[in-house]
């Protein structure tokens, strides 16, 4: 017999469009903890406000967020560029945000280096909903 964990859910759908109020229409109106990775760095840098708006929206306060961004020259992308200043100007006000780790993917990701970027991180980031 199958029982849904009660702690996971997937809905399909843009996420720009799916906020507190769109999920308790699943019965999940906050979460206690949400993984970022590959969502923020796949956005287009005008909707990253409303993509973390309706994130800090899901999380409820004391909750936290584990978000995953790269670094790299921004005239490339997808996945686009999020550094550490464009991190806390969009979660700084909801979250307090504690850099992890930073480690250079260049030799994982050689295809970077054929594009002519200089540099390629991924730098993870603990948010705790204020």
């Amino acid at each position: 017999k199958y029982t849904p964990a009660p702690f996971l859910m997937a809905v399909q759908g843009d996420f720009l469009d799916f906020n507190a109020e769109a999920a308790a229409k699943y019965g999940f109106p906050e979460f206690d903890c949400a993984f970022d990775r590959g969502g923020i760095v796949a956005v287009e840098p005008s909707d990253r406000p409303q993509y973390a708006a309706n994130l800090a929206s899901l999380v409820k306060s004391g909750g936290r967020l584990l978000l995953v961004t790269v670094e790299h020259d921004p005239t490339f992308g997808p996945p686009h560029n999020v550094d550490e200043k464009e991190v806390r100007k969009l979660f700084g006000k909801d979250f307090e945000v504690e850099m992890l780790s930073r480690e250079d993917k260049m030799e994982a990701e050689p295809h970077w280096k054929k594009r002519g970027a200089t540099r390629f991180d991924e730098v993870a980031y603990m948010c705790r909903r204020k």
